[in-house]
């Protein structure tokens, strides 16, 4: 054999070693990546549909604000909902 072989073998050993540590750094932050978009995209969605909800009662609200004018029932109104100002 000749003597070039050797340390050739023990470069490539060492190249394909790293490459395989490195790819699974690469990994490891991709996943953890992926696993705070999901969080933070979760969190968007709460905030998301809490905040329809708020609109619904809010339009709800008014209808009914309006309905008691057009009625011409006599102040106070009704009081405001639950959850409008949280």
């Amino acid at each position: 054999m000749d003597w070039w072989v050797t340390p050739l073998v023990a470069v490539l050993v060492a190249l394909i070693g790293g490459s395989g540590v490195w790819a699974g750094v690469l990994l490891t932050r991709r996943y953890q990546m992926l696993t705070r978009q999901d969080t933070e995209r979760a969190a968007a969605q709460k905030t998301l549909n809490e905040t329809q909800q708020q609109k619904l009662r809010v339009v709800n609200y008014a209808t009914r604000l309006r309905a008691h004018i057009e009625r011409g029932d006599p102040p106070p109104p009704e009081d405001w909902p639950e959850g409008i100002y949280d």
